[in-house]
Order: structure tokens, then sequence, then C-alpha cells
């Protein structure tokens, strides 16, 4: 009922604001997405739900002004979008949340260019989603509450996210610098605690940070382009989190019990802060006429300032690929591997799960888009993630396993009404194996007919 309520508030709040900015450099667009019928099957239990989460695109309504000198955008998704800052859920308007919502200026014409508000910069990055809009570039990594894996996106291991952007130009090449205060407590309880246990978090007052707890981002970009060979771009960027808002969220894994925390800790946790580091190397080669290359690594770990803590380094290799020699289609794939080992002290502070720990997950994903008429094309898509997590069981000495396949395919009709409007409806199964350490394996089918519209303006 929310999304059906919703699609009709933003399409209404689309069409006024149109009207209005007619005559102006302003656009918005709205998308609007869910399943009209989803099965989902596992073992002996099938559950049958109408207009659920879309296998499409989030919902969401977006306003953006484009200048010569400055411009910005406001997008508005619902709450389970890809979301930076939740609002109130007291009635529907105030529970959408903002997506995007930032503003650039360029003061000195085409020198400098000031950034500031919530957004994920992928400049001089690739991502070729054309043909397939699925994950991010970087890490796959161990996931939360059972996940084999936590995807790139949810992470942004290769975009520079939310806060204050500086984009410098030096002919070719730009450089960018990031500072990102984070002022949003519950973004922050979303960060540590993933969306699924935000909510968790929220009411047992993890999020009840003083200023000087929260946590901050530092990075910095540079990029060149070079006409008819391609992009290249270095990355780095840090999330810094204070010892008090880890010692909360150690608690919060324990239950609350603080017994126990002090027990594991008597003096609190190891060091006075820990980052998140992120950093990589990228290149988008288009040397070749209709073929583009992207060539990505991304590194991932878990510092602490106590020198005597380590952590894993994740790594996260990526190709992806776009041709586009026959006219009227085009062609797409995406590969990752992402892959992690390390004693056990390594993995968390909390746990130790044996001392031949390892991670490994592989992406792979194929998508095709095929123009029939100027108003109908037909997009295919069809994917697998094979993610295996390896360790010493430390009451015997054999070597246990936990792997997650998850198999997708994806067909959909597109049909451009006007140029404006395009409805989207396709047929979509997946297939999930899980196979967790000491439980039995489990197989969930689910087929799924989601349904979307595009309104620009």
């Amino acid at each position: 009922m929310i999304k059906k309520n919703f699609a009709s508030i933003a399409l209404a709040f689309g069409l006024s604001a149109s009207f209005v900015f007619a005559e102006g450099e302003f656009s918005v667009t709205l998308d609007f997405s869910a399943s009209a019928l989803e099965v989902e099957n596992s073992g002996d239990t099938t559950d049958v739900d109408s207009f659920a989460d879309s296998a499409f695109e989030d919902s969401e309504l977006s306003f953006s002004y484009e200048g010569e000198k400055f411009g910005g955008v406001v997008t508005l998704g619902l709450p389970d979008a890809n979301s930076h800052i939740n609002m109130s859920e007291d009635d529907l308007i105030t529970s959408l949340s903002f997506s995007e919502l930032y503003a650039w200026i360029k003061p000195f014409g085409e020198i400098v260019k000031f950034t500031a508000g919530v957004f994920e910069n992928t400049d001089g990055i690739a991502d070729y989603t054309d043909d397939i809009d699925d994950f991010g570039v970087g890490v796959f990594m161990l996931g939360e509450e059972g996940d084999a894996f936590a995807e790139p996106m949810k992470y942004s291991n290769a975009a520079l996210v939310d806060g204050f952007l500086t984009d410098l130009y030096f002919g070719p090449a730009t450089v960018q610098l990031l500072f990102g205060p984070n002022l949003s407590k519950k973004h922050m309880a979303s960060d540590i605690f993933g969306d699924e246990l935000m909510v968790a978090a929220l009411a047992a007052n993890i999020q009840d940070f003083s200023i000087e707890d929260r946590q901050y981002r530092i990075g910095a970009r540079v990029f060149a382009e070079f006409e008819e060979v391609g992009t290249f771009a270095l990355m780095f960027k840090t999330f810094q989190w204070p010892k008090a808002v880890m010692e909360k969220v150690f608690l919060f894994a324990l239950g609350g019990d603080q017994t126990e925390f002090v027990a594991l800790y008597p003096n609190g946790l190891p060091g006075d802060f820990m980052n998140y580091h992120n950093f990589g190397a990228y290149a988008d080669i288009t040397a070749i006429e209709n073929l583009g290359i992207m060539l990505g690594y991304t590194g991932f770990v878990f510092a602490n300032s106590d020198s005597n803590v380590n952590s894993p380094l994740f790594h996260g290799v990526d190709l992806r690929a776009a041709w586009t020699g026959v006219e009227g289609l085009s062609l797409s794939t995406h590969n990752n591997v992402s892959f992690a080992a390390g004693s056990a002290d390594e993995w968390n502070l909390l746990e130790t799960i044996g001392e031949g720990n390892s991670f490994l997950n592989l992406y792979n994903a194929i998508g095709a888009t095929k123009t029939m008429t100027d108003t109908l094309s037909i997009n295919a898509q069809i994917g697998n993630i094979l993610s295996k997590i390896s360790a010493d069981d430390q009451s015997s000495t054999t070597l246990t396993t936990s792997t997650r396949d998850e198999f997708w395919a994806e067909a959909k009709l597109i049909a451009s009404v006007t140029e404006d409007v395009q409805f989207k409806v396709g047929l979509k199964l997946a297939i999930v194996n899980d196979d967790e350490f000491g439980s039995e394996a489990t197989t969930t089918t689910t087929f799924s007919i989601p349904v979307g519209i595009s309104v620009s303006f």
C-alpha cells in the first residue's frame, strides 16, 4: 500500500514541479517498480506475495538542476532504498529517505568544483551498467546475519561517498579530495549494523553517540582521461570510527552483556580508534572501436590503532566489458573475484573461528539489450555468485567450509510510450543454495514478475 500511495504522490509532485520549472534547466524523474507477483519456495514452505520488493531498480523520485556554475540533485526513495539519511516514520511523507541530496558550484569556471551533501561519486570508474545494473565495483566481503557475502555497493568500495568534495582540474587530470563528517545518527547505525540490524540497534540506544564519538571519512581520487585511449584512476579513502563507538558496537554484538564485555576487555577495546581503509586502481580502455574494457583492483582492510591487532586484507579484482559492434545490440559482462586469508585473531576481535581462515567470492554476469523498434527493446541478464568461507574447526583438526551459490536469470520488455515515459515488465528466476557450518543445506527458489515505470520531465 505504501508503494502504491508513494507512486501517486510522487507522480503528482513531479507533474507540478515540471510545470513550475518548465523554462529552466530542471529535470524531474520518477522511477517506480515492484514485483507484481513473487513466489518463494524453500523446502516445504511456499510464500506468495504481491507488490513485494522489486527485481528492478529502487523506487525513487529525483529532481536535478544543471547550470553553468551551480547545480544540485535531490532524490527521494522509499525506506528500503539504498538510502543514507533516514527520516521519521510517523507517516508516509516523513518515512521517505534521501538517497541523494547534494549541491555543487563552480565559482571560478572550469578550474575547481565544490560539492557538498549525500552522494556516491564514481568518477573515473567505468561500470558498464546499461545491460547489467547489479553490483558496484569493489570487494565482495563476508556478510552479516548469515549472509555469505556483502556486495561492494553496500560499502561503496570504489566510490567517494558523502561529505564535502573538491574537484581540481589540471588538463586531462582531475584531483578529487573528500572530507565527510557523519552528521546522521541513523546513517551511522546503518553503516555499522547493516539495514536489517539498524532498527534493533536504535531500539538498544546504540545510536546515542555524542558529537566527539561520530565517525568521519576522508579520501582522494586522481583520474586522467586520454582521448581514444581511456581513463585511468587511483583512489584511497578511510572511514574512522572512534573507540567509544566501537565499544558500543561490540557491546551490542554481545547482547548488551556488560559483564561479558568487561571479562573480554577489562581495559576496553585495544587501540584508540579504528579505520576502514579502501584503496584501488582502475582503467577504462576505449582504444578499440565499439568495445570498452574496464579493469580494476580494490583493497579493503580494517585497521586498529593498536599495532598488536591485525586484520585480513580483502582483495577485489574486477573485469567488465561492453560491446556495441552490431547496430541495435549491446552486450556486457561483469566479473569479480574477491578473496582474503588470515589467522583466527585477524578476522574478528570477538570470535576466533580457526587458524586457517579464508574467504573466496566469484561473481559473473552477462547481459544483452536488443532494440526491436524505436519504442520497444528487450533486455536479458544471467548471473551467478559463489561464496565460500573456510576455517579450521577448533574442536577438531578438520577443515570446515560454508558455501552459498546464488544463480539468477531475468528477461524484461522495455516499452517507450513517449520520449519521456517508459514501461518495463519482466520475469525473474533466482535459486540460492546455502550450505553453512553445521547446518543442513537449503535451497530457496524465487520466481517473480517485476514491473516498472519511468517518467521524466
